[in-house]
């Protein structure tokens, strides 16, 4: 019990690392969030730390649970949600890039989504407060 008392203390002390960070920098507080359990633990716990005003992003097939999942967990918690949907595998096009960034080292459809997400939150000012 006392492992797992301490387990949690080091991951809300490396969310509080990174979240005061955001802060210090002036940018909104960005979560990935999905059908999974790291990314549904990572929400809930940074929210209920305080840090309350989240843009949360999620990219998967229309429909799939990813989507469902984290729109209610976005909706619950009042956090702006951004989707993105990876329906027509527009996203796999560009394979010597993504094996550029990953050394081919991973599978290649994770590292191709999560760079076009990349770009297209890049290419958004709403990460930014003003």
């Amino acid at each position: 019990m006392n492992e797992k008392i301490e387990n949690d203390k080091i991951f809300r002390r490396t969310i509080e690392l990174e979240f005061e960070k955001d802060k210090e920098y002036g940018y909104k507080h960005i979560a990935t969030v999905s059908g999974g359990l790291d990314s549904r633990m990572t929400t809930w716990v940074v929210h209920d730390m305080g840090y309350t005003d989240q843009v949360n992003y999620t990219f998967s097939q229309s429909g799939y649970l990813d989507e469902t999942i984290a729109k209610e967990i976005a909706r619950d918690l009042k956090h702006e949600w951004i989707f993105k949907f990876l329906d027509n595998g527009n996203f796999l096009t560009n394979i010597e890039d993504m094996i550029k960034v990953n050394f081919g080292n991973f599978l290649y459809t994770g590292s191709a989504h999560e760079k076009k997400y990349d770009r297209f939150i890049e290419s958004k000012s709403f990460w930014v407060n003003t």
